[in-house]
This record gives structure tokens, sequence and C-alpha cells, in this order.
């Protein structure tokens, strides 16, 4: 029994989150409480609208596009905006009002409880008045209960000298009943609509502004005042029946509306005390009783935000959903009382996120008995979602909760007194959910959750620490649970832990640039005489720096950063000329920072063996050296040699302590190449990567002239954490708000292999017309990329960052003051890097998908590019043993095959200035080289030894054809 009450408790969830990501944005209709149980909900997809029935956990049921009409109304224009939305009661169906995007014609469509057509009908809306002169500039609808539609806009008086409020009302057919239009009734003033509704005694209330001065739909800057306005129409007849009008403030917008069960109406909004049109604005809710009169007025005294729905509870009291101006721009819930007094107002510190971008666009009441209260609809920058609630308007009101702090006196507490381990993270771990939370600078992490049983870790700076508990299991097995684990940090060796890191914004070719060097000692004792050497691409020349530049030796600074105390971190900018002569457009720069001292811990489970991989360039190949700085290896390993995209070589390879080994190449001009060394098994994480990877990109001038972008695709390699290499192209123009991975990935798919880790960088600027006091960068990240390995790196400003949920990476730029780029071009960038390693063994077709809000002060987002990556194997082009054409349109012949002396390897179908071929042994060594003209090479013998070689043919530098032949 207790096991069946502990199964009861799992199922019944206090909050959910559901992302539609194939969605963008809701629209302009409230959802429905669906009379069969969940919701029916309405974005964009598809190129249109998408109707969408989901269940009470926004689980997807099904989804209706909205058919493009084509021949109705001889136009390729699909649907644009709903006007409104409704589920008629006789029957159950819904019926949808769309616009056309551009052209005066909406749809009444019709469709049944299981989402199949049941009717659609035009209605032409050219005899419908519009002041506006673009019926659908301006329009509001709803859907009565009754099956009407009531379309409504702001209309041109009959003198044509002010704007007014207009309504049509509608048949399902499509047949116009009546059309009206509403002047002001005070001298001077003009009137614009905001809302169309039906009232709980039938009839249609029109809610907007009426203002003094110009205006058209929203108040301009000529206005002198602005009120609330409210027009009751009879039903029959589409006249007049009441008109009153509310002053609150100065300027008074209303933002939306509904109707309540007493007939009233309960309207929020915004307004302002000035006359300017300027100045910031304070929310409002304005209840009004059957004939119109105040009832009561909510000021807002807090947060200020854009209140876009509200629901009236069955208990009479109010829930506003909304999208607060805090520089989270968090999903906001305020519950009021029957009388307009405020029980919650929720969206800062118990902030909601999804998708990056918030905004509650909707809210509605569950069912009763269910432990989720009411659902927001909202609709993010990549998708909408859908957000369960509790009663006390939490996502989850379960929280686990507690300290992580240096434990200086190694008696596994945690004292207030002792070092809080800030930016730390702290998960929750339940089945295939995680949970995170990030430890603030007063050293408490707080992670919220749902009901059930979770295993709770933190994770370390390095290897060398150990936390006092290592983890521990959580249940939380009841509603308003409150628990607390906290973590004890413990040194195990006594190590330094060097890490440094560099990043530039951009390279701008032929002007000035700033990297941002950042480092730390994540170690647990002190690194004494720690220094500092950046090795800048030969195409940049340092210029100057923040902190003094000790000595430079060619391309070699150095800069001296003291002691760098246990868990202390810094950072230094330094500013570098990039060529203007010698370089090309698009041509990429490899700086490298490499901190000192850089000597380690290890562990004992690895035979000692360090490979590093270097590369020369000689007039006619590419050496490359690998070296062992360690033991002796104990068993081979294999290194591959690839040439941008093609793989020319891979053997084995053991190499004894101090010993080296060079692999020589055939080179051509301008191309990129490398080579892959795999470490022994068990090298340890400290030293960086398993695979020891070096690149020559310098054979040819300029480099990287023909293919910039080769080197960029694939994964640079990290040589540990000591050392640090940026490699970007440099550019001309480019967009200020954007986002860039390292690496890009090969091809069109961003081909990258499973377990590489990906660097994001993330740039903005401020090309607004004022000082941003505040940036905030909202990252969702992706599924198939693990949060807890976050590693934050440089920037252009201080910045802290948090993790929550279940993957929400917030970065703030408190006081930034950044300047717009009208004032200092210049100083208006900033930029931020971070580190992320996917999850373990992602599958092969696993897509990688990022990209990121950046909000100045308390402006709508801006939405950067999307950057993703595709998960591949092979996606390297291997030409040993391939025996078909690279070009489909030849026919490439080698005859005799076998053969004894010689053999002919023929072109069909054109020929060529230059011919090669490159003969190679089985374990891909190259053994010669043929070169010729025209359409046919002779290749001979030479001693060769019999059995399978391999070759590649090559016309003009394009590669033709590969295969095998066999020598007799």
């Amino acid at each position: 029994m207790i096991l069946l009450v502990l199964f009861t408790h799992e199922l019944c969830a206090q909050g959910w989150t559901v992302p539609h990501y194939d969605l963008s944005y809701v629209g302009a209709s409230p959802p429905i409480n669906s009379l069969e149980g969940g919701y029916l909900m309405q974005g964009y997809g598809n190129g249109g609208l998408v109707l969408r029935k989901v269940d009470e956990r926004g689980q997807t049921t099904w989804s209706y596009v909205v058919p493009n009409n084509r021949g109705m109304i001889g136009s390729s224009l699909v649907p644009g905006m709903d006007l409104a939305l409704q589920q008629l009661p006789a029957d159950s169906s819904y019926v949808v009002a769309c616009a056309v995007w551009g052209n005066d014609t909406l749809f009444l469509t019709r469709i049944n409880t299981q989402g199949q057509l049941i009717s659609q009908y035009p209605v032409q809306l050219s005899a419908i008045p519009s002041a506006s002169g673009f019926p659908f500039g301006y329009n509001y609808g709803t859907i009565t209960s009754d099956g009407h539609l009531l379309v409504g806009t702001t209309s041109t008086s009959a003198d044509s000298s002010t704007n007014v409020m207009a309504l049509s009302k509608i048949t399902p057919t499509g047949q116009v009943l009546w059309t009206q239009t509403y002047e002001h009734l005070t001298p001077g003033r003009i009137a614009g609509l905001i809302r169309v509704k039906e009232s709980a005694s039938g009839h249609y209330l029109l809610v907007g502004n009426n203002a003094v001065g110009r205006r058209t739909n929203q108040i301009s800057t000529t206005a002198t005042d602005s009120d609330v306005q409210l027009i009751v129409v009879d039903p029959v007849t589409g006249l007049r029946v009441q008109e009153v009008r509310h002053d609150i403030g100065v300027y008074d917008e209303v933002q939306a509306a509904i109707p309540t069960r007493d007939s009233g109406i309960l309207i929020m909004g915004t307004f302002r005390n000035n006359n300017q049109h300027t100045g910031s604005k304070t929310d409002f809710i304005l209840k009004l009783d059957a004939q119109g009169g105040r009832e009561w007025t909510w000021i807002s005294t807090g947060l200020t935000g854009n209140f876009n729905d509200a629901v009236e509870n069955a208990d009479g009291t109010f829930c506003i959903a909304g999208t607060y101006n805090d520089v989270n721009k968090s999903v906001g819930l305020l519950k009021l009382s029957a009388t307009g007094h405020t029980i919650f107002e929720k969206g800062n510190p118990n902030i909601y996120r999804t998708n990056g971008t918030p905004g509650g666009k909707m809210v509605m009441e569950t069912a009763s008995g269910q432990s989720v209260a009411h659902v927001i609809i909202g609709g993010g920058f990549d998708g909408v979602f859908l957000m369960g609630v509790d009663a006390n308007g939490d996502l989850y009101n379960n929280k686990i909760v507690g300290q992580y702090r240096l434990d200086a006196n190694n008696n596994c507490q945690t004292d207030t007194t002792e070092r809080a381990m800030t930016g730390q993270i702290v998960r929750a771990i339940k089945g295939n959910q995680t949970f995170y939370g990030t430890v603030d600078s007063s050293g408490w992490y707080t992670i919220e959750l749902d009901t059930g049983q979770y295993w709770v870790s933190a994770e370390l700076p390095s290897p060398y620490w150990q936390l006092c508990p290592p983890g521990s299991m959580v249940l939380v097995d009841s509603f308003n649970d409150l628990d607390t684990l906290d973590f004890a940090l413990q040194a195990l060796n006594n190590c330094t832990a060097m890490r440094v890191d560099l990043s530039a914004p951009f390279l701008r070719r032929c002007f000035n640039s700033g990297y941002t060097v950042q480092y730390a000692n994540w170690g647990t004792v002190d690194a004494a005489n720690s220094y500092v050497e950046v090795t800048l691409d030969p195409y940049l020349t340092y210029v100057s720096s923040t902190i003094p530049l000790v000595s430079q030796n060619g391309a070699v600074h150095r800069f001296d950063v003291g002691t760098v105390s246990a868990l202390q971190q810094g950072s230094f900018d330094l500013v570098v000329a990039v060529d203007c002569d010698s370089t090309a457009l698009g041509q990429v720069h490899c700086s490298e920072a490499r901190i000192y001292p850089d000597t380690i811990c290890v562990s004992t489970l690895w035979s000692g063996a360090i490979i590093e991989a270097s590369s020369t360039c000689t007039p006619d190949s590419i050496q490359f050296t690998l070296l062992n700085t360690g033991a002796a290896m104990s068993v081979p390993s294999t290194y591959t040699v690839v040439e941008e995209h093609v793989m020319l070589r891979q053997a084995p390879y053991q190499l004894g302590s101090g010993s080296s080994q060079t692999i020589t190449v055939p080179r051509r001009h301008g191309r990129v190449y490398r080579i892959e060394a795999a470490q022994e098994a068990g090298f340890p994480p400290q030293l960086g990567d398993p695979i020891a990877i070096s690149n020559q990109v310098v054979c040819g001038v300029p480099p990287l002239l023909f293919q910039p972008d080769i080197l960029g695709q694939f994964y640079q390699g990290n040589i540990g954490s000591s050392i640090a290499v940026d490699c970007q192209p440099n550019i001309g123009a480019y967009d200020p708000n954007d986002k860039h991975a390292q690496p890009i990935g090969y091809g069109p798919n961003h081909f990258i292999e499973n377990n590489i880790p990906l660097n994001y960088r993330i740039r903005f600027q401020n090309t607004g017309t004022d000082t941003a006091f505040t940036v905030v960068i909202l990252d969702t990240i992706d599924a198939d990329l693990d949060p807890a390995t976050l590693q934050m790196g440089p920037s252009s400003h201080p910045y802290t960052w948090s993790l929550t949920g279940t993957g929400v990476l917030e970065i703030r730029f408190d006081n930034i003051l950044l300047p717009d780029s009208n004032v200092n071009e210049p100083l208006s960038h900033g930029f931020v890097k971070f580190q992320i390693e996917q999850q373990p063994n992602n599958p092969d077709g696993t897509r990688l998908t990022n990209r990121a809000a950046i909000y100045f002060d308390f402006n709508p987002p801006i939405i950067t590019n999307e950057v993703f990556h595709t998960i591949g194997r092979d996606f390297v082009e291997r030409f040993i043993g391939i025996e078909e054409p690279h070009l489909e349109a030849l026919t490439v012949k080698l005859y005799p095959n076998p053969f004894r002396q010689t053999a002919t390897l023929e072109v069909e179908g054109e020929t060529f200035q230059q011919l090669q071929v490159e003969l190679y042994s089985p374990t891909g060594q190259l053994l010669k080289t043929h070169q010729g003209s025209g359409n046919q090479l002779v290749l001979e013998r030479s001693g060769l030894p019999s059995g399978i070689y391999f070759y590649r043919l090559l016309g003009d530098d394009q590669v033709l054809n590969t295969g095998k032949m066999v020598v007799q």
C-alpha cells in the first residue's frame, strides 16, 4: 500500500511545461477549454494557421492546418492571423475566423472534434469600413455563443475628420447581417478599438481607447490625453446601447479585456502620468459592472509588464497573464481577489521560462480536482509553450535548497562564514529528467522540481577536489515540500589546476580588434609566479593590453599575472591589428594562449605517454611530427591524415619515451591538412582530449584563399586546460547580434562526431539611441547537450550566470553601461563565450540546435541566428578502397588490372592540363606519384612487390577517381 501511495504521487504532478517547437508564436484569439477535455490552441507554422488540440498536460492530440484557399480567392496567399476561435455547444464543433494576409477576404472554417473539416466559407470584407485602407490592419473579432462572427475595426467617421469604432456581424455561411460605426460622443475626441467581446448577458462589448488629438489605432505623440472606452452594442441591431469612458491616468492604453460572469468586464492596460507620451508605464486592472460603472481599480506598485489575458476563476478570483518587463522577460501571473486585492504576483524571483523567450499570452483555469490550477500559453522565438502551474502560481512548488561552500576546517559541514562556491552547478536527476540549480553569490542554490525521488549531486571545480557528501537520494513525497542538502568542498590533492581561454568578438580585416584572455586556478593550492603566453597569428600585430606586456619573442607575447590563488579567476584584454595588405577577406586566424605553471597531478591508471602533434610546410609536402613527451607507449595507437575532407592515410604508430615519428604527405597549393593521433586508453582529461591534433594551414600565399572556411568546419582539439586556441575568419560587414559555434561542422548538415565538445560565442551590439544599462542573454540548452559540463568563458564585460530548470542558461551583464553605436561604435559591442559537451554517445543523425535571445534593458528581445550540428561518422571521405568515379560525367578505365609491368589510367570525356595519380600502400603510405596531361597516364611497376595497392587520380587539382589495383 505504501508503494501504491508513492506511485500515486508520481502521477499527480504539480506543474509541467510542454514546448511545441513547430509553431512560431501564439494566435491572436484566446485558446479554448475544450468541452471534451484538454485545450484547443492556435499558432503559426507550415505556412499558415495551425489549430492544435492538446490534452490536460499539453500533449498533442491532433493538429489541423487551415487550407490555403487558393481556388476560392484565386490567389496563392495563405491564411495569416486568426481573428476569433470558439467551440459551439450544439455539436461541439470548432469555428475559427482566419484572415488572409494582404487580402480583403477572411474564412470561417469549421472542424469537428477529431480535427476534420466540416465546412469553410469566404467572407468578403471590402465593404466593411477601415480607416487604414487595409481591412486587416486593425481588426479584432470574436465568435458569439450562437456561432456568428463579430469583426471590429478602427474606421473613419462620416465626415472623414477622425477615427471611430466599427463592428460587423456575419453568419456562419459568410453573410454580413449588419455593419455599424460608432462615432465619438464628446467633441474633439476620437476612438480606437482594441477588443471585441460578448458579455454574459448577450450584449457585444467594444473596448478601446478614447483620445483627444490625432490618432489612428494607438496613441500618437500629438495626443494630449487618452481614456478607457467601452461601447455596449445590441446583438440584434448593432445599435449602441451604452457608452462609458474611464480616466485612470493621462495616457491610458487598453491591452486586453474579458467579460465577467456578472455581465461586467475586466479591462487590462497601462497608463502614463505625463502629457508627453514618454516615461515609464504603470499597469492597471479595471473592473466594470454590468452598467459600465467602475467597481475597482488595481494599480501595480512593483513589476511592470504587458497583461495579455485573464480568466475569472470559479471562486470569483481573477488570474491575469502577461510578460513582465524585468530583464528576465519572465512569464508573469497575477492573481486578484473578486474585489481587486492582490493575492500573489509571480514574475521574479518566481520566474517561469521556456524556449528562451517567454511570454504569457493566454491563461485558462483547469477542471476541478487537478493539481494544476491554471494553464498559461505563450509564444517563444522558437516555439509555442504550454505551462501548468498550481493554485499558488508556482510551476513547481517543491524545492531542494542548500549551501555549497569551501570546507575550510574539513568538518564536512557548511558555515555561512566559509567561502561560497559561486557558479558551481547542482543537479537533481529523476529517470531521464535532470533539473539544475546554480550556486549564487551567497553560497545557496535552489532547484524547483516535481514530486519523486532524485539523486542530487554537485559538480567539482577540478578532479583535485571532493564533496562531502558526494551526493544523496532525496525523496520529494508531498506538495510544498522543502528539502535541504548542503555540499562541503574538500581538497583531495595538493595540486594547481590552471585553465586559460581566449576569444574575440570578431577580427575585422584592416582594423583593430580585441581579444579577452580569461584564466583561473581550479586547483587546491596557490599558483605562484603565474604567467600567460599569447602566440598571435602571423597576420595579427600586437597593439596594446590592459596589463603590461613583459616580453615579446616573435609572435609570442608574455603577460605576468602573479600568484593565482586556489579557486581564483581573472582576465585581461589585448588589442591586435588585423593585417590589411597580405590577407584575404574570410582568412582564418588562429591565436593561442598558454598559462604557466602547467604541471598537473594525474591518475596512475595510464601508461604515462603524452603525444603531441605538430606540422611544418615544405615546398612540395606537409611534414607531420608525432612526439611522445611522456613515458613509452605500452600498445600501438592510430593516426589519420586528412586533406580538408578527404582522408589520405591511416596507420598504426607506437612511440617510446622522447621518441618521434614524421609523416610526410604531398601537398597542394592553398589546401588545409590535419593529423589526428589517438592517445593511449586512459589518457587523463586534465591533459586534454584523447586525440592529438595538428592543422597545417599556411602552405600557400595567402593561406585559405580558396576555401577559407575549411579549418573552422573541424574540431581543433583541446590540448589541455592550460592551453587554448581561438580560430576564426576575419570579417568585413557583419551582423552585430549573432551566435557562432566551433567547430562549424562539415558540409551543409554541419556534421561532427559524437562526444566532441562545442564552443559557442554570442555577440551583441547596442544599436539603439541610448546607453544600455543591462544586457541579459537567455539560451535554452539543447536536450542532447549536457548542461552539467558547462564552462563559462571569456567575455567583453563582467557577467553573472545561472542555470535553471532543465537547462535554461541566463547570462547577465548588470550595469554594463554599453554606449549606443551612434555615440561610440567601438565600445558598443560585447560578447561572451562558453563551452559545453554533448550527452555521451549521441547516435548518428542527432541534431543539435542552439540560438539565444538578447535583451537590452526593457526592450523586446533580439533573436540570434540558429546554429546547428548533425552527429555522424565517416563524413570525412575515405578514398582508399572506393572504385567509383567522383565526377559522374566521367568514365575512368584502368587496364590491365591486374598488371605486371605497366598499367594505363584513361579518362573518357574530358582532357586536363595536369593529371596526377598517387599510389598508396594498403596501410595508406604514399609510395609514388605520376604526373602528365591530357586524358591518359601510364603507371610503371618500378620494383613494386606483388600485392594490392590503392590509387587516387586527380585532374587539375580535383579528385576524379579512387580505387585499387593489383600487381602480379
